[in-house]
C-alpha cells in the first residue's frame, strides 16, 4: 500500500511528516505563532490610534468632564450590550459556556453602567442632587462585575443553565438598583446602599474598602482562569486576563480619587474602556471573526481527532484494500485480513473484486472517478468507494457493511411488492390520489374493468374530471368533505360506466400519510348484486308479513269458532255426559287457547321490525308507566313490588318498546318464588350503548341455559306449573336486534335474575337533534 503520510524535503535535505496532525498544545502555539506574525504592523497602527484617543480623551476630561464621563460610560454599555446580544444569539450553538456566561452578566452590568451615567451630578435625568448615588451604582456595577469574573471559570467544566442564571442575574440586578434608589421607591423593608460620597468630604471608607475587595475578587478570578486555561482558546483567554487586569488598574486609580479633574480620575476612566475593550476582543469580534475558536472550538477538535485517528487504515475497524490492475491484493488492513482471509489467494477471483476486469479497464482510460458499488461477501453486503492512485496503478477500497440497510431494503421491496399484489388482485376498486394536488396517482384493475375505462383514463385527472363522475358539484362535494374529515363513506353512490349505464356502488375514502405527503384512498365496491338480494329479501318480507295479516284473520277465524263451541258445549253438557266426556271437551277447549295464544305470539314474532311507520323520539319513562298500568292486576294479584330508575329518551317504535318492557316483568312476575316478586329497571350510559337492566328476585336460571331461553319455543318447565308459549324472550331479542343492542341474562338459580340488553348510541344522538 502506497504511504498514507506525504514528506517534504527541506534545504537541508532532512525530511518532515506534514500529514501527523499537531497536538492541541502545537496547533495552539502554532496558531499563536501565527496571529502574532499576522498582527505586528496593525497593532503598530492600533498603539498609535491608541494614543491618540487616550490623549483626546484626556484633554476633553481636562475641559469639559461631564462630556469626557458620559462618553467613556455610555461606550462601555454600547459594548456590554453587544456583547450581551452577541452572547445571547450564540447560545444554541457555542460549547463554551464560560465565554457564554460571561457576555449574558454583562447585559445586566450595563444596565447598572447606564443608571450610573444618567445620574451622575450635571446629567438632569434622574431627580437626583448629590454624588452618592452615581457612586453607589460605581461601585455595584463594578461588585456585580467582579463576582460574575469570579463565578465564570466554573463553567468550564459544567453546563450553564440558562432558565437559572438569567432570573438570578436580573434579580441580582434589579435588588442592587432598589437598594440605591429605596428612598424613591419608597420600600421600607429593603436594605440600604452604604454611603460612597459624602459632599465637601469626598470618599467614604467604605466605598475605599469595597474598591479593594473588588481588586481582590479580580485577582481571585485571575488566578482561577490560569489554573483552567487549556480549556479556553489561547485569544480569548490573553484578552480576558488584560480585561481583568485593566480593570484592576482601574480600580486601584479609584482609591486614589480626589477631584474630578485629578489624574487618578482620567486615567481609572481610561482603564475601564481598555478593560471594556479587551472583553470586546474577546468575545465579541473574536466569536465573530473567528467562531472556529470560540464557538465550535471542542466540535472543531473533536472532528479533528476523529479524522485523524480515521486516516490510520492498521487503525480502521472497517475493511481496507489496496489491489493493483491486475488484481493483486498489495495491501488489506487488518480488519480485511480478517473478513477475508482468503482474499489474496483468490485475487482476482474473490467475490470482494467482483468484475475487477472492468474496474481496471476504466482507471486504464483514465476516467476521473470510479463509482461506489456494493458487493455481497459470505452473506454480508458491502459498499465499496473506489480511489484509483495513479503513481502507484492501484486501486484503493474502502468498505462498509451494510447488511443492516439492505435487509431493511429487500423487507420494504417484498412489503411493496406484497401490497402490490393486494392492490392489483382486489376485487373491490381502488383509487390513490395526491392529498395536495387531488390528481389520480394511481388505480386498479378492478376499478378500470368495473368502470369500463383503460388504466391511463385515470391518470393524473380529479375525481370529477372523470366520465363516472359527471355530477361535478357532487362530486367536488365528495371530496370536499373527504378532505375536511379525512374519512368519508356513501352507501349507494351512482357511478356511470363507459358504456352509459348506471351502477350503485359503495365508496369508502380516507387520507393518510407517507413519507409527510397526504395520500387519499377510495375504496369503489359495486353493490348491484347486494341490491338485487336486498330487493329479493324485502320482497320476501312483504310476503312474510302478507302472511302474518292472512294468519291474524284467516287462520284465527276458525280457531275462535272451534274455541267457542268448545266452551259452549263444556257449558251445556258438563255433568251429563260421563266423567270421560268431561275431560275430553276441557281437553279441546285448553288445547283451543293454546293454540290462539301461539298464533298471536307467532304473529307478535314476525312483526317485529317490520313496521313502515318510521321511528320516533319516546320517553322510556312514559313507556314504562304505561306498561305498569296495563299490568296492575298481575301486579297487584302476586304482590309485587316495582322500582325503577330515571330512564332515558331514545328513537325507537313505541310499541315495541311496550311489549319489550311487558315481556321482561311479565316473566319476572311469572317465574317467582315463595317471597313476593322485587324487580327494578335500570339504564346508564358505558360508552356509545345505553345499557338497560330489568332484576328480579326470582327462581333464576342455570347458567347452561342462559342462551337456550332466547330462543323460539325453548321452555324449561312445564306448562302445568308456568304456563305459556315460549315465544316472550325470542320477542324480546328481536326488538332489541332491531333496535342496534343486544339481550342476555345474569343469573344463579334461586338468587334471581338481571336481564340486560343495549341499545346502540346512535339512537340516542338522533334523539338528541331532534
Amino acid at each position: 500500500m502506497a504511504d498514507t503520510t506525504k514528506c517534504a524535503e527541506t534545504d537541508s535535505g532532512e525530511s518532515r511528516v506534514s500529514a501527523a496532525p499537531l497536538g492541541r498544545a502545537g496547533r495552539e502555539e502554532q496558531e499563536a505563532r501565527d496571529d502574532r506574525r499576522r498582527s505586528w504592523p496593525g497593532l503598530l497602527m492600533k498603539g498609535v490610534a491608541a494614543a491618540f484617543v487616550a490623549a483626546g480623551l484626556s484633554v476633553l476630561g481636562l475641559t469639559h468632564y461631564l462630556l469626557f464621563h458620559t462618553l467613556i460610560e455610555l461606550f462601555c454599555v454600547a459594548v456590554a450590550l453587544a456583547i450581551f446580544m452577541i452572547a445571547w444569539n450564540a447560545r444554541r450553538m457555542t460549547d463554551n459556556d464560560y465565554l457564554l456566561f460571561i457576555g449574558i452578566a454583562y447585559g445586566f452590568v450595563s444596565v447598572l453602567d447606564l443608571f450610573h451615567t444618567l445620574a451622575y451630578e450635571g446629567m438632569g435625568v434622574l431627580a437626583i442632587d448629590d454624588a452618592n448615588a452615581p457612586t453607589q451604582l460605581w461601585i455595584a456595577a463594578r461588585a456585580m462585575q467582579a463576582t460574575v469574573l469570579l463565578a465564570a471559570p466554573a463553567f468550564l467544566s459544567r453546563r450553564l443553565r440558562i432558565a437559572v442564571v438569567v432570573p438570578a442575574l436580573a434579580v441580582v440586578a434589579a435588588g442592587l438598583l432598589a437598594s440605591v434608589f429605596r428612598e424613591g421607591l419608597r420600600l421600607p423593608l429593603w436594605w440600604v446602599f452604604p454611603v460612597c460620597y459624602v459632599e465637601g468630604r469626598g470618599l467614604t471608607a467604605f466605598k475605599i474598602a469595597a474598591e479593594w475587595a473588588i481588586c481582590a475578587i479580580l485577582l481571585a478570578s485571575l488566578f482561577l482562569l490560569y489554573r483552567r486555561r487549556e480549556r479556553l482558546d489561547a485569544t480569548s483567554f490573553r484578552f480576558i486576563v488584560f480585561s481583568i487586569l485593566a480593570t484592576i488598574a482601574s480600580e486601584m486609580a479609584f482609591t486614589q480619587y480626589v477631584s474630578v479633574h485629578g489624574p487618578a480620575n482620567l486615567v481609572g476612566h481610561l482603564f475601564k474602556v481598555l478593560a471594556f475593550y479587551f472583553v470586546y476582543k474577546a468575545l465579541v469580534e473574536t466569536g465573530l471573526t473567528q467562531p472556529y475558536r470560540t464557538l465550535f472550538r471542542d466540535l472543531s477538535l473533536a472532528q479533528k481527532e476523529s479524522a485523524w485517528l480515521a486516516s490510520f487504515p492498521m487503525l480502521n475497524p472497517r475493511p481496507i484494500v489496496e489491489v493493483d490492475l491486475d488484481g493483486g491484493v498489495s495491501f488489506a488492513n487488518p480488519a480485511a485480513r480478517r473478513l477475508f482471509p482468503d482474499l489474496e489467494e483468490r485475487a482476482p477471483d474473490h467475490p470482494w473484486l467482483e468484475d475487477w476486469e472492468q474496474i481496471a479497464h476504466a482507471c486504464r482510460e483514465a476516467r476521473p472517478s470510479l463509482p461506489a458499488r456494493e458487493v455481497c461477501v459470505n452473506g454480508r453486503w458491502y459498499r465499496q468507494a473506489l480511489e484509483y492512485v495513479a503513481d502507484a496503478q492501484r486501486v484503493r477500497i474502502y468498505a462498509m457493511d451494510i447488511s443492516g440497510r439492505r435487509y431493511v431494503e429487500e423487507a420494504l421491496r417484498a412489503s411493496e411488492t406484497k401490497h402490490r399484489r393486494l392492490f392489483e388482485t382486489a376485487r373491490d376498486g381502488i383509487l390513490i390520489l395526491d392529498g395536495d394536488t387531488e390528481a389520480i396517482l394511481d388505480v386498479n384493475p378492478s376499478l378500470a374493468r368495473m368502470l369500463g375505462y383503460s388504466h391511463e383514463y385515470f391518470l393524473g385527472k380529479r375525481l370529477w374530471e372523470l366520465g363516472a363522475f359527471k355530477d361535478m358539484s357532487a362530486s367536488k362535494a365528495l371530496f370536499e368533505e373527504l378532505q375536511r374529515s379525512e374519512h368519508t363513506r356513501h352507501e349507494d353512490l351512482l357511478l356511470e360506466t363507459a358504456d352509459g349505464k348506471k351502477m350503485p356502488v359503495e365508496f369508502v375514502g380516507s387520507v393518510y400519510r407517507v413519507n409527510r405527503q397526504r395520500i387519499i384512498q377510495c375504496n369503489v365496491r359495486d353493490i348491484a348484486d347486494r341490491k338485487k338480494t336486498e330487493d329479493v329479501l324485502r320482497r320476501s318480507n312483504e310476503n312474510l308479513e302478507q302472511f302474518a295479516y292472512v294468519a291474524s284473520h284467516d287462520l284465527q277465524e276458525p280457531l275462535r269458532i272451534m274455541a267457542s263451541f268448545s266452551q259452549l258445549l263444556a257449558k251445556r253438557y258438563k255433568a251429563k255426559l260421563d266423567s270421560d266426556a268431561d275431560e275430553f271437551i276441557s281437553y279441546i277447549v285448553e288445547a283451543a287457547d293454546r293454540m290462539e295464544s301461539l298464533i298471536s305470539d307467532l304473529l307478535a314474532y314476525s312483526r317485529v321490525g317490520m313496521s313502515d311507520v318510521a321511528t320516533e323520539r319516546i320517553d322510556c319513562n312514559v313507556v314504562l308507566d304505561r306498561v305498569l298500568r296495563i299490568m296492575t292486576p298481575t301486579i297487584e294479584r302476586n304482590e309485587a313490588v316495582v322500582t325503577f330508575d330515571r330512564l332515558p329518551s331514545l328513537r325507537a317504535h313505541e310499541s315495541d318498546f311496550v311489549q319489550l318492557f311487558q315481556n321482561l316483568l311479565g316473566n319476572a312476575v311469572k317465574f317467582r318464588t315463595d317471597e313476593p316478586p322485587h324487580i327494578h329497571v335500570g339504564a346508564t350510559r358505558t360508552g356509545t350503548e345505553w345499557l338497560f337492566c330489568v332484576a328480579d328476585n326470582g327462581i333464576g336460571v342455570e347458567r347452561r341455559y342462559q342462551d337456550r331461553i332466547f330462543a323460539i319455543f325453548q321452555r324449561l318447565h312445564g306448562r302445568d306449573r308456568y304456563p305459556g308459549t315460549g315465544i316472550g324472550l325470542s320477542i324480546c331479542r328481536r326488538i332489541v336486534e332491531a333496535h342496534g343492542g343486544r339481550i342476555w341474562v345474569d343469573s344463579e338459580p334461586g338468587k334471581g335474575s338481571k336481564f340486560y340488553f343495549t341499545i346502540a348510541e346512535t339512537a340516542n344522538e338522533e334523539a338528541e337533534d331532534d
